[in-house]
């Protein structure tokens, strides 16, 4: 089942990058009830438009401390079902690196953030730049399980973004198009880059899409209203690329990611609500860039 479930992934991040035209979007399948509009809006053909589910600035800012503090400590523990400890966490992220390695890694996440990757020579020149090792600078980024690089010295894994398809798309401020590692890391990027975002992604279980929108000056809003990240991992050790990068997927229902759960033995875990997911994406990387 493992192998199948395996399978079935590597279809759905082929798929989006397959598919892509007229500036990134992709097509829709036939028989949707919707089409997009602009950036987050989405409008029902045959009816008036609707609210979709989600939650306002307004509304955030209304919630009870008890229900803010329930759903803090939901999302921290869903990181620990993911194993992506405290020091993985915002800056402390980066507190072991010298200044010119954060240099140069905030240099590669904001080349990854505009859409353009950085090539292994172009990271080895400002490496250079910065009177840098690039050999054992690039060993401390993978130890710290921040940049995973090729053989060729090009960065392939960045947090939380990917040089290769995974099937978590994600549209930077209406301009851009990126590919995130995960679920979380999807939900993530907005909190950084202080931008609003849509994600794209699909669930591995049915195929359906998820579509999600973070506004900092707005609020999120999300569809279906029912879905879910699946929190886990699928090992003990190692980089998350090996371990929850695979499973923290959005899932169009808890049924469904319970179900993918349950399928696939190698896999450990729970669902979240979109809320809870969201909030883990601040938690990771929300203050990623700021200046120390």
């Amino acid at each position: 089942m493992d192998a199948v479930r395996a399978d079935r992934q590597a279809e759905l991040r082929d798929e989006p990058r397959r598919g892509d035209r007229d500036g990134g979007r992709r097509p829709r399948p036939p028989g949707r009830s919707w089409i997009r509009s602009g950036l987050g809006r989405r409008i029902r053909r045959g009816g008036a438009s609707s609210p979709l589910p989600g939650v306002s600035r307004e509304g955030r800012r209304e919630q009870d401390s008890a229900v803010t503090v329930e759903r803090d400590a939901a999302a921290l523990d869903a990181l620990v079902a993911a194993e992506i400890p405290s020091e993985r966490h915002g800056v402390a992220r980066t507190r072991r690196l010298f200044a010119e390695q954060r240099q140069l890694y905030r240099w590669i996440l904001c080349e990854f953030a505009a859409a353009t990757p950085p090539t292994g020579d172009a990271t080895r020149a400002v490496a250079d730049a910065l009177r840098l090792d690039t050999a054992e600078t690039f060993r401390v980024l993978a130890r710290e399980d921040l940049v995973h690089v090729d053989s060729s010295g090009r960065p392939v894994v960045a947090y939380p973004f990917s040089a290769e398809p995974r099937g978590h798309r994600v549209l930077i401020d209406g301009k851009r198009w990126v590919e995130a590692m995960c679920a979380i890391d999807a939900l993530g990027i907005a909190p950084m880059l202080a931008l609003p975002i849509e994600i794209y992604s699909r669930d591995p279980l049915s195929s359906g899409e998820i579509w999600v929108r973070l506004d900092a000056s707005e609020g999120a809003w999300w569809e279906p209203q029912q879905a879910v990240v699946l929190a886990g991992s699928a090992c003990g050790e190692g980089p998350s690329f090996r371990g929850c990068c695979d499973v923290l997927n959005f899932f169009e229902r808890r049924e469904n990611a319970e179900r993918y759960r349950a399928e696939t033995p190698s896999v450990s875990g729970h669902p979240i609500s979109l809320p809870e997911a969201i909030e883990a994406g601040r938690i990771v990387f929300g203050d990623l860039l700021r200046e120390d």
